[in-house]
């Protein structure tokens, strides 16, 4: 069996999606603080993820190319930053992530989700810097966890 990967927000809601809000050019949105869980109260155990971390795509599940409203921009210029507050020592900055830029996340320095039960925790905090060339609109695009297990 694999990895059960899940969201939830800081109210253990599971999400599905995100909303930064309207975000001027040349701002910075709030951080939104998400849960990711590998076997959420579950049981029997499922294997830890390993090598375990966060970039951004395209809505079509691209690196680069598409178009503006499916997150061309945001994945090329790098919009999203992340930062990983579950560790015993909380990173203290934001890495911005897109594309082939991915940033290690886990529970621990070794990037891993456990799977024992009731299940792993890795905390994360997600906000959007959007440059002062960036182009104005609804944009959609996709946030990716990629891991490896055994």
């Amino acid at each position: 069996m694999p990895p059960i990967i899940s969201f939830t927000d800081s109210n253990n809601t599971s999400i599905t999606s995100l909303s930064f809000g309207g975000i001027d050019a040349g701002s910075t949105s709030d951080p939104i603080e998400i849960h990711i869980w590998n076997n959420k109260g579950g049981t029997p155990n499922v294997p830890n993820t390993t090598n375990t971390r966060i970039t951004t795509k395209t809505y079509n599940g691209l690196d680069t190319g598409d178009t503006v409203p499916n997150g061309q921009e945001v994945v090329t210029y790098k919009m999203i930053q992340v930062k990983n507050i579950s560790l015993s020592t909380p990173e203290t900055f934001y890495t911005s992530i897109g594309g082939p830029d991915s940033h290690a996340i886990g529970a621990s320095t070794s990037e891993i989700i456990e799977g024992a039960s009731p299940g792993g925790l890795c905390v994360l905090q997600i906000r959007a810097e959007i440059p002062t060339n960036a182009t104005s609109g609804n944009i959609q695009f996709l946030i990716r966890v990629l891991y490896q297990y055994v």
